[in-house]
């Protein structure tokens, strides 16, 4: 039988990332990228929107993703 974890161990380390897409009107990929902080993600997101907007009508679209870590091992 497995011991109990600690208080410390049962907390969830979360890791979030959030990446940004460009999609033209018919919705096929256009651009993306990619980064840890939402602000600077979609700041970039913005800036290829302005560029890539002069070529007709894009939207672009911003996920978080979040990985959280319930176990981690260490042997030694």
């Amino acid at each position: 039988m497995a011991e109990p974890l600690s208080p410390a161990a049962k907390a969830a380390i979360d890791d979030i990332h959030y990446e940004w897409e460009l999609e033209d009107a018919s919705g096929e990929w256009a651009a993306g990228g990619s980064g840890n902080d939402l602000s600077a993600t979609v700041a970039e997101g913005k800036r290829y929107l302005m560029v890539y907007s002069q070529d007709g009508p894009h939207k672009l679209v911003i996920r978080m993703h979040r990985t959280s870590t319930i176990y981690e091992f260490t042997n030694g």
